[in-house]
């Protein structure tokens, strides 16, 4: 069972100059252990995973409770060792010009940041859509803003790769 709370990790100009509301997965170490006949994701014929509709509900709202309840480690268990995120905001914030955040402790840093900023963060999930290994996460934040994440998910079901996308 997963802890209700939102989460949002940046809005207006004053922190991450863009506003932005956070993503929200599913802790793979939260979810029951079930049998492969029963698992909410299954592997293709190639041994990729493959995203179901309730596995990616699932993710999408453990993924938000962590985020809306600040718990930092909740929400990087989320995350593989090699993550990598892309967003318009981490450009700013990190003055990059690709955007990119890579690897956990980066990441970690980079949402400490944002939690710390805004300790009225809140995301509201709005939408969750499911690919054949991903994951989108549409959601609002405390002030409005939209936000959409695609998320690539490891085989053991934890988000390798973010795009985020962000609008008014």
């Amino acid at each position: 069972m997963w802890a209700s709370a939102s989460v949002t990790l940046c809005s207006g100009s004053d922190f991450f100059g863009v506003s932005l509301t956070t993503r929200s997965l599913v802790s793979p170490d939260s979810l029951p252990q079930q049998n492969s006949k029963s698992s909410p994701n299954s592997e293709s014929s190639t041994g990729e995973l493959t995203v179901t509709r309730d596995a990616a509900l699932n993710l999408a709202k453990l993924w938000v409770a962590a985020w809306n309840a600040h718990d930092l480690d909740l929400i990087m268990a989320h995350y593989e060792d090699a993550v990598e995120l892309t967003s318009p905001v981490a450009a700013q914030l990190l003055g990059s010009t690709d955007g990119k955040v890579v690897g956990k402790p980066n990441l970690r840093a980079y949402f400490q940041r944002g939690l710390d900023a805004y300790p009225e963060l809140r995301f509201h999930l709005e939408d969750v859509l499911w690919g054949m290994n991903s994951v989108v996460l549409y959601y609002t934040n405390q002030k409005g803003t939209r936000t959409a994440e695609f998320m690539d998910l490891s085989a053991h079901g934890k988000v390798t790769r973010v795009v985020a996308n962000y609008g008014t």
